[in-house]
């Protein structure tokens, strides 16, 4: 057997990653929401932290140097809200942050936005 067959035998357990510019990460969020079959504007605290970690183990920021994700819980405009982040910085650039921000009124959901920054 050639080489060429050994290489083809051997699988990989790591996904491809797919590559993102970060002026461009919301857009790139939207897609992976689109090919998980989710629409932004219906989805579930669960959903959104899935989908967001899925992002992040996915999707990466080309060149950066910082990649950080966070969830929190926090209180804004007299409701609760449920915000899953992603910090990414490349060189020289400012840090720019995506949010999945969930508002939240007696544990239900009333609101949704993706915000970058």
């Amino acid at each position: 057997m050639n080489i060429l067959g050994n290489i083809a035998a051997v699988s990989s357990h790591t996904p491809p990653a797919h590559w993102f510019r970060i002026t461009y990460s919301r857009n790139a969020f939207l897609r992976l929401l689109t090919e998980l079959g989710l629409e932004l504007d219906a989805l579930t605290v669960d959903e959104g932290e899935r989908a967001m970690r899925s992002f992040m183990a996915a999707y990466r920021p080309q060149h950066a140097e910082m990649d950080r994700f966070s969830a929190t819980n926090r209180t804004a405009r007299g409701h609760r809200e449920r915000v899953f982040a992603r910090r990414m910085q490349r060189h020289d650039h400012p840090v720019s942050t995506l949010r999945l921000v969930f508002e939240l009124e007696d544990g239900a959901v009333v609101g949704r936005r993706l915000d970058q920054s």
